[in-house]
């Protein structure tokens, strides 16, 4: 079942400045999450959040989405993890 979504953006090939929103489907939050994280290390911008009829009805964008994507993100801590004990190393 389809409960959260992540929107990203991409330039739009026929005008400079603008950009197409394109949304994906996850089942779960942790899923959202982390599409979310690979979207925002690509330089996208992102919104997230529940899909209408899904309660509660959450909404996730601007400043906050960074942080949101982050948290509770098993793969993002681990990744994170991994990249700060190969410059320690």
């Amino acid at each position: 079942m389809i409960s959260w979504f992540v929107s990203t953006t991409r330039p739009m090939r026929e005008s400079e400045g603008d950009v197409e929103w394109l949304l994906l489907p996850c089942a779960t939050e942790e899923e959202a999450k982390e599409h979310a994280s690979r979207a925002l290390v690509r330089g996208m911008r992102i919104e997230a959040g529940t899909i209408p009829g899904i309660e509660p009805r959450v909404r996730i964008g601007g400043p906050a989405a960074h942080h949101w994507a982050q948290s509770s993100n098993a793969g993002a801590i681990k990744g994170l993890l991994r990249r700060l004990s190969e410059f320690a190393a």
